[in-house]
């Protein structure tokens, strides 16, 4: 964790919750009050107490004449011209797009402007004023040092406002001239479109809250991917498209203990299954995906040279498929238990019938001992069950699994309890292997069974939630996938130019209403929302249905539950964009405040080109750091030097990288006692039309605290034991 980021953090950590984390957390706020005591309170009393605010404010009001003097207000024509000029010049795919699009950049203009605007002013000012011996005139009346340097900083603070203020109107005027064109196109393109058409429940949306709407969001939970909609008694993982199920175990210091003693006296363990399986009828491709897999029975054998099967006349009666799912052992963060457990043959497990004609069926496998050594130490860990027989669900109720060794004194041990219910067992996790994007969901349409099974159907839980339903009755669903194509999207009249298609529905666990689904067009990169009749979430107990109804596409899902790694949110109300905007400024005008100060502090030691540069350093140094990632780990920056300059002596190797790696920790540290610039996002949420949450706004103003007040009572002592004056 790193100074800057422990920022992120803005409200005090319970004192009955101190740790290493909250000792971390509190530590640059303990160096910056104690750098303020001492430096204001106790170093500068004297001038403390002779402060007098007017002559600040009029030291700021000669600093903001002198800057009007210079013209710098022309600036902010130039970039209103350059923004009208960039938007012409725009390619967007939606009309929500061009607006996000325009936001971005009015304010990637506004922060450019008042960024260099700041550094210019703020680095120059004091050493020209020392240069031209201006500043004799004020230090030899009764002005103290510490109101020259707030002085200063309030002046060219309020030469930023100034300009983000009339940045800030343009802005407004700018998207509200565009955005409204775009709504009566939108209102003309929504009477031209069939009723079912995917992109007709986004404009809907757009049409009824404006492109210029602000949300406030709440995120699901962590998504699941299921063969069908879940239910509290059996759920279900369809077979062959990548599915599997997780199931959790936590073993007691008894479990621990006896399986080490298992281990030692070479006494195999051994992972037990109870699965209930439902067949479909394949299509031709799955049944030919089976054969391979050799999932079939009399499946054809393989060639070991080539890897293809061997012809053979195909059999005039379809064979039946085989039950068959691969084990993995995870820990608690989903990462293999072992490395050497990937993808070994031992961790296919057939599954028989408990007996004839039943639709329950049972496996075995053997533990590797390294497995269950590494399981007795973490204590906590899941067994994977990936089902692999394409056409088929593989159904978990109850103990779906547990542990077991062919000795009757020991107990087998059985999969984890429901904290909340401990005669049960604990909710087995339902996912999918990733993609490119997130999580994969396969489309529903496959196999040529006349009573498909009703997924694979992604699954949002949302839980006591507040919803405040617009005037016409809807609530949105803001979803944000990746759309994967794997083949040509086929013939449909209704999808002439080719758009992804997805559905959404809403379960109502309160009521048990079920809403009909609402079909959509996902996008790559790009969240959509979707209008759901708000009687489906009355309670605010409900989950949302995902599906993917277009052949040849998958959908990649973020699983995350916040604004960082979600992919399904609620709209629970929709705020001013106006507010938003002020909010989105003002986080700007603590940026350009930071700037101002660290621009102060390297010019009362400095040369101003130097305070330029070293101003920008002090910016960026933490975020470049960051871009950098794990280049600058010990021991990668030391190996990745190495190989580049290809240096084969092991001695001079083992110099060169020990250097580096030293040079690259250090400037990590260093880094980290710098300010973080990410921690002011002024385009991030705006831009997505999100309402900017108070924590940010918070966030910000504790890299002031921690960071800018720090430099300015530095300003204020290095100005105060400077001569500047005879």
């Amino acid at each position: 964790m790193t100074f800057g980021t422990l920022l992120n953090h803005p409200l005090p950590i319970p004192l009955a919750a101190v740790s290493v984390s909250a000792v971390l957390w509190l530590l640059p706020w303990v160096i910056a009050t104690v750098i303020i005591t001492v430096g204001i309170f106790v170093y500068g009393w004297n001038d403390v107490v002779r402060t007098h605010w007017q002559r600040v404010w009029a030291i700021s009001g000669v600093c903001v004449t002198e800057s009007l003097r210079r013209k710098v207000l022309w600036l902010t024509p130039l970039a209103m011209i350059g923004i009208v000029v960039v938007c012409q010049f725009q390619v967007a795919a939606s009309p929500q797009d061009v607006i996000q699009q325009t936001t971005k950049f009015c304010l990637f203009a506004s922060a450019m402007l008042v960024t260099v605007t700041a550094i210019i002013l703020a680095c120059t000012n004091l050493p020209r004023e020392i240069e031209t011996r201006i500043i004799f005139t004020i230090v030899t009346k009764p002005t103290t040092r510490l109101e020259i340097v707030l002085g200063k900083v309030l002046g060219y603070a309020r030469v930023s406002a100034l300009i983000i203020i009339i940045m800030g109107v343009f802005t407004l005027a700018y998207l509200q001239i565009r955005a409204r064109p775009m709504i009566a196109d939108l209102k003309s393109q929504m009477q031209t479109l069939p009723a079912n058409s995917p992109i007709r429940a986004s404009d809907e949306y757009y049409v009824n809250s404006g492109l210029l709407g602000t949300r406030s969001l709440v995120w699901g939970s962590d998504v699941e991917v299921y063969a069908a909609p879940p239910n509290g008694d059996e759920n279900w993982s369809l077979g062959g498209v990548g599915q599997y199920i997780l199931i959790p175990f936590a073993l007691s210091q008894d479990n621990k203990k006896n399986l080490e003693t298992l281990v030692d006296s070479k006494i195999p363990v051994y992972i037990n299954f109870n699965l209930d399986v439902k067949f479909h009828k394949p299509d031709e491709r799955q049944r030919r995906e089976a054969r391979e897999a050799k999932l079939e029975e009399g499946s054809n054998t393989k060639d070991n040279d080539f890897n293809v099967p061997v012809p053979e006349t195909q059999p005039s009666a379809p064979k039946p498929l085989i039950p068959e799912v691969q084990v993995r052992f995870l820990n608690e963060a989903r990462g293999m238990l072992v490395k050497m457990n990937v993808m070994d043959a031992g961790s296919r497990v057939t599954l028989k019938p408990t007996k004839a004609g039943s639709a329950t069926y049972i496996g075995s496998m053997e533990i590797p001992s390294d497995v269950v050594l590494e399981a007795a130490r973490l204590g906590r860990f899941y067994t994977q069950i990936s089902p692999r027989t394409p056409a088929t669900e593989f159904g978990v109720r109850g103990s779906a699994a547990w542990i077991s060794v062919p000795i009757p004194q020991y107990a087998p041990i059985q999969m984890a309890v429901d904290a909340n219910h401990p005669d049960r067992p604990a909710h087995a996790i339902f996912s999918s292997y990733p993609t490119r994007d997130g999580v994969r969901l396969t489309s529903t349409v496959w196999g040529d069974d006349p009573q498909p099974p009703d997924g694979p159907v992604a699954v949002f839980h949302f839980r006591n939630i507040s919803v405040s339903p617009g005037n016409d009755g809807t609530v949105g669903l803001q979803i944000g996938v990746g759309v994967e194509k794997t083949g040509d999207f086929k013939d449909d009249p209704l999808h002439p130019n080719g758009y992804a298609q997805a559905t959404l529905q809403v379960v109502n666990l309160t009521t048990g209403e079920r809403s009909d689904p609402v079909t959509f067009s996902p996008e790559t990169s790009r969240t959509e929302p979707v209008p759901i009749n708000a009687k489906y979430l009355k309670g605010g107990n409900f989950d949302v249905l995902l599906r993917n109804t277009m052949p040849g596409q998958n959908l990649g899902i973020l699983p995350g539950n916040d604004a960082d790694t979600g992919a399904m949110a609620l709209v629970t109300a929709d705020r001013s964009f106006v507010i938003n905007l002020i909010k989105s400024l003002f986080i700007l005008w603590l940026l350009a405040l930071l700037v101002v100060i660290i621009a102060i502090f390297c010019s009362t030691f400095v040369s101003w080109p130097i305070a330029v540069v070293l101003t920008l350093v002090i910016l960026l140094a933490h975020w470049g750091v960051d871009q950098l990632g794990s280049a600058l780990d010990r021991g990668t920056a030391g190996r990745t030097t190495v190989g580049q300059f290809k240096i084969s002596d092991p001695s001079s190797a083992q110099v060169v990288a020990g250097t580096v790696d030293w040079l690259s920790t250090g400037l990590r540290g260093l880094s980290a006692c710098l300010p973080d610039v990410e921690m002011f996002p002024v385009m991030e949420d705006i831009e997505n039309g999100v309402s900017i949450p108070p924590a940010k706004v918070l966030g910000a103003m504790g890299v002031i605290f921690c960071y800018g007040l720090p430099l300015l009572v530095f300003s204020y002592v290095i100005l105060r034991r400077k001569e500047v004056a005879p």
